[in-house]
């Protein structure tokens, strides 16, 4: 009877070392899903930041007369907010479709800092926010694309 300790001859030392160690799939994988994993979260805190940025720029410098600010809201708010339950859960095709809308935003943003003065400040800061919301959102579909998992 052989022990069981022991190996046979045909075993050597690199084949044992080898079956201790992750391949490179396996490293590569893990890097990828860490930095899948940070878009993900940069994601919904842009995104939820883009919401208060939004709700602030409202109210400064000021609604115009005669309109109801829920209106206001609403219309600021509901193409962002339909893909809300996707983000959350982490689905690439609400993050592919935040990116579409985001552009929107970004568009308004950008041209409202350079047409207008009195709100040169939180324009420039809701076109930081759409950019950083767009480029997490599409390196988060890229890597996990990259993983392999469907659209």
């Amino acid at each position: 009877m052989t022990d069981p300790d022991t190996t046979s001859p045909d075993t050597t030392s690199s084949e044992k070392t080898e079956s201790n160690t992750p391949s490179v799939d396996e490293s590569a994988n893990a890097l990828l899903q860490l930095k899948s994993d940070r878009a993900a979260l940069i994601t919904k805190i842009t995104y939820f930041l883009l919401l208060a940025a939004l709700t602030f720029s409202t109210f400064v410098p000021g609604p115009p007369e005669g309109v109801s600010i829920v209106l206001i809201l609403c219309v600021k708010f509901i193409p962002l907010l339909i893909v809300l339950p996707g983000l959350l859960l982490n689905k690439l095709r609400s993050h592919v479709w935040l990116c579409f809308i985001v552009l929107f935003y970004f568009i308004r943003a950008f041209v409202d800092a350079y047409m207008r003065d009195e709100s040169l400040i939180i324009d420039s800061i809701l076109t930081l926010l759409t950019v950083t919301v767009f480029i997490a959102a599409m390196y988060f579909v890229k890597w996990q694309k990259m993983l392999g998992k469907p659209l």
